[in-house]
C-alpha cells in the first residue's frame, strides 16, 4: 500500500527537489503544495500519512498549517523544517510536530526521516491509537544547547575545537559522544 505524503513549501526549488526525493518510489503518493493554504485545501480533501512543511510561508507558517493538520487528522505524521531564525515560531509548534528538520538539509536526511517516520506508523495499526499519539502534547522541547551546536555546526568559522567546548556544556551529551 502506498504511503500518502504532501510536500509544502513556497520555494519553486525546493518543491522540484521534493519531487525528485519521490519520484519513481513505488511506496509513496506525494502531492506537493505551493503554501499553507494550498496544503490545508488538500488535507480537507483527503488524509494524508505525512505531512512535511517549510516554517516560513507568505500565506500560512507551518505553524498555523500544522495546528490545523492537527485539528483536522490528528492520526498525520508531522515534520516541520526550519531555520535557525525560526525558533520563536519552532516553540510555537512543539506540541503538535513530531520531528524537526534543519535548514540546510540533504535530500537524505529528507528521506531517512520520511522512512523512519513511515516505519514507525507502521508499528500503530489501529487509527484510534494513531489519533490518540497524535494528539499528545507533552513533546519535550529543543534544548538551546543543540541549537547551538546546530549553528556552529553549518558555520564555515567554527573549528572542531569550539564546537566540542559547546558539546562539554553538556554533561549527558558529552558522556553520550564519548561512548
Amino acid at each position: 500500500m502506498k504511503r500518502r505524503i504532501l510536500l509544502v513549501d513556497d520555494d519553486a526549488q525546493i518543491r522540484q527537489i521534493y519531487g525528485h526525493v519521490f519520484a519513481g518510489d513505488d511506496t509513496w503518493d506525494a502531492a506537493i503544495a505551493s503554501g499553507g493554504r494550498e496544503a490545508l485545501a488538500k488535507i480537507q480533501v483527503s488524509p494524508f500519512d505525512i505531512l512535511l512543511t517549510d516554517m516560513r510561508m507568505p500565506d500560512m507558517s507551518g505553524a498555523e498549517l500544522v495546528q490545523e493538520a492537527v485539528r483536522l487528522h490528528p492520526q498525520m505524521s508531522r515534520i516541520v523544517v526550519s531555520g535557525f531564525a525560526d525558533q520563536e515560531q519552532i516553540a510555537q509548534c512543539l506540541s503538535s510536530t513530531h520531528q524537526f528538520i534543519s535548514k540546510p538539509f540533504s535530500v537524505a536526511q529528507i528521506k531517512t526521516t520520511v522512512c523512519r517516520i513511515a516505519s514507525l506508523d507502521r508499528l500503530l495499526l489501529s487509527e484510534k491509537l494513531k489519533a490518540v499519539v497524535g494528539r499528545i502534547h507533552n513533546v519535550p522541547s529543543m534544548p538551546t544547547l543543540y541549537f547551538s551546536i546546530m549553528r556552529a555546526l553549518v558555520s564555515p568559522n567554527n573549528t572542531i575545537e569550539q564546537i566540542g567546548q559547546i558539546v562539554a556544556q553538556d554533561p549527558a551529551m558529552t558522556a553520550k559522544v564519548l561512548l
